[in-house]
């Protein structure tokens, strides 16, 4: 573990010896806000990835760290962005027995996407990131419904 300060608090990062930077720190501020900060780089960048599962399986662990671990009780402010997306297409999500036509689609207008939920005890992860992915989708030019019930669909490994 290593740390780091700022002018209005303190963070922590997992330190690497390979050079890279890292993927993930914790930040305190003295307001009390805690900040887990997950960075997601593709090694393909050609395109956008929309790993649904992983993004919830994160925030379920993130949730369950600030109340089990912290006693910090919902409702939690949830911020999610993507940038440096302008002009890259989408890959659309994997549905068994069917094949795309083109994939990686569409083409973003806009260079990032930040959104913000918040969420209560009874809102489930995956509910809390639907409206950041659907903004990608808008803005990436992926108009298709059924692209968005399959990428929030669990049975497809999505």
């Amino acid at each position: 573990m290593s740390y780091f300060r700022g002018e209005d608090g303190f963070g922590l990062y997992v330190h690497s010896d390979l050079n890279v930077p890292t993927s993930t720190a914790v930040y305190v501020t003295e307001a009390g806000e805690i900040w887990g900060i997950d960075a997601f780089t593709p090694s393909n960048r050609s395109a956008i990835f929309l790993p649904v599962s992983q993004y919830a399986q994160a925030l379920d662990q993130y949730r369950a760290f600030l109340l089990d671990k912290l006693n910090i009780d919902p409702p939690y402010q949830l911020e999610m962005g993507i940038d440096g997306i302008k002009n890259q297409k989408v890959w659309l999500p994997t549905v068994p027995g069917r094949m795309y036509v083109e994939n990686p689609v569409g083409a973003c207008i806009t260079n990032e996407i930040i959104a913000r939920e918040t969420i209560e005890k009874d809102t489930h992860s995956r509910d809390a990131l639907k409206r950041f992915f659907q903004t990608i989708l808008e803005k990436c030019g992926v108009e298709n419904p059924e692209v968005m019930r399959n990428l929030f669909d669990p049975s497809l490994g999505n």
